[in-house]
């Protein structure tokens, strides 16, 4: 186990420009993809009952270390502990935290869950870290959050980007368990907007829909794509979107939760809350290629200001400096 003599001499003779080592948790692959491109060696705890890293969502980057289950070798130094989720992480987090004598930050990646009273929420709100960092405005918002710093997702256009092919006149959606996630995901509008136009359901849902085979598979999707549909409910921003917006397919969307944070009704999304303009406005795009073209062009222009690596990247540094 390392101990907090080699963190408290590494904090004391660190170097402004040298790596930040980080330990963390297998979440959420490829956003951790992402703050990997940071200035940062990885170095995941793992044990039984945690979630394991899932290579069809994205590759294990390099500096990104997945170490033995329950140990952490002694002549590893970090400079931080990095969580994610809080059923899950925050014990063992705020423990090592305790045992390195280093920060510990936590980033919410989810929203409350909805019948949850507002003594619950603040319950976990208020659970002890250095820093809480919070994906968008609203998550930061339903958590009622009275500090925090708000970093949204980023979104690799390097990888996620257009391609000059004939894109497919379907509607693309992404999402796991879509009808067991109903609550969230809103399976029912899904259902309900798309009734006899053309789908193409990707995703981990049994009897629905099968995930892509990797990372290359579902940017291709994305690309061959015409119209990306959206319709969750209870989701801070779904990456999924944020993707296909980056690919330059034409969003529809569900206009609830941070979605009005990113995109703009008519601008570089079709938004709505009201399933009969939802599938008013597919229609419309299934047959105006050029409008999809337009707000697909916009839609990219979006993510490339709004979720640009260099944006997240120099985010995260600030936070460092904070630390």
């Amino acid at each position: 186990m390392a101990s907090s003599v080699g963190s408290l001499l590494r904090k004391v003779t660190r170097k402004e420009d040298d790596v930040w080592n980080v330990l963390t948790f297998d979440t959420h692959e490829r956003q951790q993809t992402n703050f990997c491109k940071c200035n940062v060696g990885c170095y995941a705890f793992t044990m039984q009952g945690l979630k394991e890293w899932n290579q069809l969502y994205a590759p294990i980057p390099k500096n990104y270390t997945r170490l033995p289950q329950q140990i952490i070798p002694e002549d590893l130094e970090f400079d931080l502990i990095l969580g994610h989720n809080r059923m899950a992480h925050y014990n063992v987090a705020r423990q090592f935290a305790n045992q390195l004598s280093i920060p510990l930050v936590y980033i919410e990646h989810c929203l409350p869950v909805p019948n949850w009273s507002q003594d619950t929420i603040l319950q976990l709100t208020n659970l002890p870290a250095d820093l809480k960092i919070y994906i968008t405005e609203y998550n930061k918002r339903k958590w009622l959050a009275a500090d925090g710093v708000v970093i949204n997702h980023c979104v690799d256009t390097d990888i996620f980007k257009p391609k000059e092919i004939e894109k497919q006149k379907h509607i693309l959606t992404v999402a796991n368990e879509y009808p067991q996630r109903d609550w969230c995901l809103g399976f029912n509008i899904y259902k309900e907007v798309t009734e006899n136009l053309p789908t193409k359901p990707v995703g981990n849902s049994p009897g629905f829909s099968e995930a892509a085979k990797d990372l290359e598979e579902l940017v291709g999707f994305y690309q061959q794509s015409q119209i990306f549909l959206n319709t969750s409910t209870v989701s801070p921003i779904p990456s999924s979107m944020l993707e296909a917006a980056a690919c330059g397919c034409a969003i529809v969307s569900t206009n609830n939760c941070a979605t009005p944070e990113f995109f703009t009704h008519e601008c570089d999304a079709y938004l709505s809350n009201n399933s009969k303009d939802i599938k008013k406005y597919l229609e419309y795009l299934l047959d105006n290629k050029k409008e999809c073209e337009r707000i697909g062009q916009n839609a990219r222009n979006t993510i490339l200001k709004k979720c640009s690596v260099n944006r997240y990247v120099n985010q995260w540094y600030e936070v460092f400096k904070l630390l």
